[in-house]
């Protein structure tokens, strides 16, 4: 078992234009993954949400209806949260990039021909800077873990596959199966009120 596990997510997507698709990858250990796990739980239940999803959290859909308009509770929750991740991860990596920059790169140095898709360019980027660091800083073996769903996953893995990575799992995203990335979780030292 790898000493750090990476888990990374996808915002936007690569048919989007000059829209950026942006991936990010968090690194920690697989106890603080769980205990990331557990606290980021016990914010969610004590804020009564089954999940959190950044998208329905900041336009006020399902399940943060009840919040439209009260910026105190929905602070609080961002500031739970934000701790859980605080305390747990060890390095956040975030890369974007845009179907327009990608195809400029791709004219110039032909990108396709190794990594065909901007999702798998952003991503294996992402998965490159990740062993970087966990080399650099801990010369430890880490695995990476992507949600399930964007689309170009597939030449991702083909990509990483060609690089000898193979260490990469495609997981059901975190709304879907009750973990992973989306379920950071921190035990807070104040009391929360979100009602």
């Amino acid at each position: 078992m790898p000493a750090y596990v990476a888990y990374y997510d996808a915002s936007g997507t690569q048919a989007s234009g000059a829209a950026p698709l942006i991936v990010t990858g968090l690194i920690a250990t697989e106890a603080r993954w769980r205990r990331f796990d557990r606290e980021w739980s016990r914010v969610l239940k004590v804020a009564k949400l089954p999940y959190f999803h950044a998208t329905d959290f900041a336009h006020s859909r399902a399940p943060f209806e009840r919040w439209r308009g009260r910026t105190e509770p929905r602070v609080r929750l961002q500031s739970a949260l934000l701790h859980v991740v605080k305390r747990n991860v060890f390095k956040v990596v975030i890369v974007r990039l845009t179907q327009q920059d990608f195809e400029a790169a791709d004219a110039r140095f032909q990108l396709h021909e190794k990594i065909p898709t901007v999702y798998a360019c952003a991503a294996g980027n992402c998965i490159f800077k990740v062993r970087h660091w966990v080399a650099k800083t801990h010369n430890a073996d880490v695995a990476h873990v992507v949600e399930r769903g964007d689309s170009g996953q597939g030449p991702l893995v083909d990509a990483l596959a060609r690089e000898g990575i193979n260490s990469v799992t495609i997981k059901a995203k975190a709304d879907e199966s009750g973990g992973g990335l989306h379920h950071f979780k921190r035990l807070i030292s104040w009391p929360m009120r979100f009602n």
